[in-house]
């Protein structure tokens, strides 16, 4: 995982599948992955790309 701003509050756990919070005041969503996940944001104002090789569930809040 890459983000682009420091700024950006997250909290991750990891049990075996990938349960991924990300929390920002522009962008809050949430990623539950049951596969590799690999999550880039280039701006964190709604502005992202993910790249899955298993089951994503994306919730846009």
């Amino acid at each position: 995982m890459e983000l682009s701003n420091p700024q950006t509050q997250f909290r991750t756990r990891n049990r075996g599948p990938l349960s991924l919070e990300l929390s920002n005041p522009q962008t809050q969503f949430r990623t539950r992955n049951r596969g590799p996940l690999s999550l880039e944001l280039s701006n964190p104002q709604t502005q992202f790309r993910t790249r899955n090789r298993g089951p994503l569930s994306l919730e846009l809040l």
